[in-house]
């Protein structure tokens, strides 16, 4: 008995060793951070963005975004991006989702009325994402619907269906 309780402890101990030294190997192989410019897309205009991804065990990665941007066209226009985010696929190649808020102030849409307005849109984005596991550039290619959440004029909410985005980045 105290032998097969070695030889137990033994194989215990080296399948442990194993399986840290293969989770840390992958841990180090693929990027968790990303710093990108978006052109469009989840931020309006543009967009500067951190993205952070939780989970690289599988082949369905999620993580969050935080961003914003800033232009200035008689008013100032200030937008916060917040999302959380599923990426998936293999090597280079993925499909990237997220669902956000768009939230800021600036001029109504028509740039008419150059009041200050607070908004705040959802943001489904559908996308395609070209990224090495070991990290270096990052380019995403998307769908960027805006949905209101609140009114921008007491009649209405405006809603933008055909809304798209290019990002451009690093992950390391």
């Amino acid at each position: 008995m105290k032998k097969f309780a070695k030889y137990f402890l033994f194989i215990s101990l080296f399948v442990n060793f194993r399986m840290t030294a293969v989770g840390q190997g992958m841990l180090q192989n693929k990027k968790q951070n990303t710093l990108y410019f978006e052109l469009l897309g989840s931020g309006g205009l543009y967009s500067l963005n951190y993205e952070r991804v939780f989970t690289n065990f599988s082949k369905i990665n999620y993580g969050f975004r935080v961003g914003g941007s800033f232009w200035n066209r008689e008013r100032p226009n200030i937008n916060s991006i917040v999302e959380g985010l599923i990426i998936t696929g293999s090597k280079n190649h993925h499909l990237d989702l997220g669902m956000g808020l768009n939230i800021g102030s600036g001029p109504n849409s028509d740039f008419s009325n150059y009041v200050s307005q607070f908004h705040i849109y959802m943001v489904p984005r559908l996308s395609y994402r070209f990224q090495r596991p070991t990290g270096g550039s990052v380019v995403r290619l998307g769908l960027t619907p805006f949905v209101a959440l609140t009114k921008k004029t007491p009649d209405r909410f405006y809603t933008y269906p055909l809304y798209v985005g290019i990002s451009v980045g690093h992950a390391f």
